[in-house]
């Protein structure tokens, strides 16, 4: 172009495009890592007691039995916070579990 005035509006509308689309990409990464991050698990004890909290003494919620899937929300020592397919979240031994 040959007038400053459109040589101006073609850089700023360009670096903005430029600054928009990295912004949606940054978006796009942490939406696909946020997806992929949950890790899933399976009961491999034939009865697993899934606690209220992370102690042995704690109140016994629900028992699983071998082979139910549960989806691992967090670990603390030997004990690993679990969330069941209908929202039930308990406690259970790590050892009771294996990562998939």
């Amino acid at each position: 172009s040959d007038t400053v005035k459109m040589k101006r509006l073609s850089f700023y509308s360009g670096a903005g495009s430029f600054i928009l689309s990295l912004l949606f990409l940054f978006t796009t990464m942490f939406a696909l890592k946020t997806l992929h991050s949950k890790s899933f698990a399976i009961i491999y004890r034939a009865n697993a007691y899934i606690k209220s909290a992370p102690e042995e003494k704690s109140t016994d919620l629900f028992i699983l039995h071998e082979g139910t899937k549960v989806e691992v929300l967090e670990t603390l020592g030997e004990w690993d916070k679990i969330k069941m397919a209908n929202n039930q979240e308990g406690w259970v031994l790590g050892k009771s579990v294996e990562v998939i």
